[in-house]
């Protein structure tokens, strides 16, 4: 299936103002919205602005990530709703608002307000709600479909990737869908996971199956996936419900979604040990202790943290206890471990999952000198190059000092302490006979 992606500018320090709409019906919603970085500090003097014809009113704002060709870039948005009195062609009045404390006007926009529809909502009266006009429904000859997509086509196992499901329709104005909760999702041999705070931007229009569709994307559920076996799959097979505009609850239309083709590829033998970890991914290894206090009878708290851009979910500890193999030792006891990812920036310029592995060691010290261990190895499989890359783990060696004999010194002090009490008492004793 083609699939084109949409390429923009967005400047990480750019002020942007649009409409979401330049043409609507009389009684139907637009905004106007301004778009900014994430960190920029926005202020709004002035909650409406009214030319007499068009009216704006601050409607509130929003946090939103959006995925540009699986580049990612988060935005705040403010929002004002545009309210016209008639139909015709108008100019929005000026609308400013304060950014990292300038002021900023918005450009003279022009809008096209058309006749009232039929299919325009007209308050929330019981009679809106269960009686409708002739042309309220979908109608018959409306091409509709929701297809799943997959940010890759092709993944190696373990290897994460993005999921969501698109509306294309011809034929018919956008049409209110929604997934159908009663309905599972089919992702086999793959573990998924909605991701929040997450959206995606795709083509007004694309070229499907010889057609022009517009699209939509269904921005409630973005997913992870993450392929757990080889082979050729099938992901996102479900159902829909859409209805037309004045969501009349009549009429409604169940739609069942376009899976998305995908091949796994299964990861290339290893005769070693294998980590597990599936990216690319950075190691550090570190002493908690105090390095000027470490003795014999102590224990010292050893951390390995594994972290990068991939997934580490499947990871297994990389100071094994030993059993036959090599690459371990048996004085090591793992005590607690965490994992931890999330879809955000990378330091490629990118967005991706980030991923961290933290595992916590103690181990007795029980010899006097010098503690070290040999470097151990940490393997993980790299998706872009497909080959396995090797870390390796140095860890810090100790001086171990000898623990001091507590128990035995205070029984000799005891034993002074006694024998001074026994000269005083001599002293004592050949006073009084003086």
């Amino acid at each position: 299936m083609p699939f084109l992606f949409w390429v923009g500018s967005l400047a990480a320090e750019e002020t942007k103002f649009y409409v979401t709409r330049n043409t609507f019906h009389l009684g139907e919603e637009s905004y106007a919205v301004f778009e900014m970085d994430m960190d920029s500090r926005a202020s709004i003097p002035q909650n409406s602005f009214s030319n007499g014809d068009i009216s704006v009113f601050y409607a509130g704002s929003e946090e939103n990530t959006t995925i540009i060709n699986f580049q990612v870039f988060r935005k705040r948005l403010l929002k004002f709703r545009i309210k016209a009195s008639r139909q015709g062609v108008f100019t929005l009045p000026p609308v400013s608002i304060e950014v990292n404390g300038k002021k900023f006007v918005s450009d003279p926009l022009q809008i096209q307000v058309l006749e009232r529809s039929k299919t325009v909502r007209r308050g929330g009266s019981f009679f809106d709600r269960f009686f409708r006009f002739e042309e309220e429904d979908l109608s018959e000859n409306a091409d509709l479909k929701v297809i799943f997509q997959t940010s890759k086509k092709e993944a190696w196992i373990g290897e994460p990737i993005i999921g969501y499901f698109t509306l294309y329709y011809r034929d018919v104005r956008k049409p209110y869908f929604d997934r159908n909760p009663a309905d599972s999702i089919q992702f086999p041999y793959f573990r998924s996971e909605v991701l929040s705070g997450v959206a995606v931007k795709v083509p007004d229009q694309v070229l499907y199956e010889g057609n022009i569709y517009d699209i939509a994307v269904y921005n409630k559920e973005i997913y992870s996936l993450i392929p757990l076996r080889a082979g050729e799959f099938h992901l996102g097979k479900t159902t829909f419900s859409l209805e037309g505009q004045l969501q009349s609850y009549f009429d409604m239309k169940t739609v069942t979604t376009t899976p998305s083709r995908i091949r796994v590829k299964e990861l290339p033998k290893f005769e070693g040990n294998f980590s597990g970890g599936v990216g690319e991914f950075k190691a550090r290894v570190k002493i908690e202790n105090d390095l000027n206090t470490i003795k014999t009878g102590d224990t010292l708290y050893l951390s390995v943290v594994i972290e990068g851009e991939g997934n580490l979910s499947s990871v297994t500890e990389p100071l094994a206890a030993c059993k036959e193999e090599k690459n371990c030792s048996s004085e090591f006891t793992l005590y607690d471990t965490s994992k931890s990812w999330k879809f955000t920036e990378l330091k490629t310029g990118g967005y991706g999952f980030y991923s961290v592995a933290r595992f916590e060691y103690g181990i007795p010290m029980e010899t006097v000198g010098v503690w070290r261990q040999e470097p151990m190895d940490f393997v993980y499989f790299n998706p872009d190059s497909g080959s396995y890359k090797t870390i390796s783990l140095q860890i810090p060696s100790v001086n171990v000092a000898q623990a001091k004999k507590e128990f035995k010194g205070a029984e000799s002090s005891s034993s002074n302490s006694e024998e001074g009490k026994i000269r005083i008492l001599f002293l004592l004793s050949d006073f009084y006979r003086l």
